[in-house]
């Protein structure tokens, strides 16, 4: 049976790190919005903030084992991981990357 992890953020965040790095429009494009992806920046936060939002309930509502875990709770969520994906816990956690500091 298929199972999906979402691994997202608050939409700030995403927002945030997306327009820092010059990927708003790429993203709303690939979200399916046309004024996301080539309207002014004002209306492509706005507007994925509302897509990363929708996105988000949709996968909660997924009728497939979806497993939904923030950027910010990542390794403290690496038990419930390792569990949802049927990984061996302590090498799993042993195994993971270190985190990093991440910029604003």
């Amino acid at each position: 049976m298929s199972q999906c992890i979402l691994l997202t953020g608050t939409p700030v965040s995403v927002v945030r790190s997306l327009k820092r790095r010059g990927y708003l429009g790429v993203h709303g494009a690939k979200m399916g919005s046309l004024l996301a992806a080539v309207g002014p920046i004002w209306i492509q936060e706005k507007l994925l903030f509302r897509e990363i939002r929708l996105q988000r309930r949709d996968f909660e509502r997924s009728d497939l084992p979806t497993l939904v875990v923030d950027y910010s709770e990542l390794w403290l969520s690496l038990q419930s991981i390792g569990e949802f994906l049927g990984i061996e816990e302590s090498r799993f956690v042993r195994d993971f990357p270190p985190q990093r500091i991440r910029r604003p």
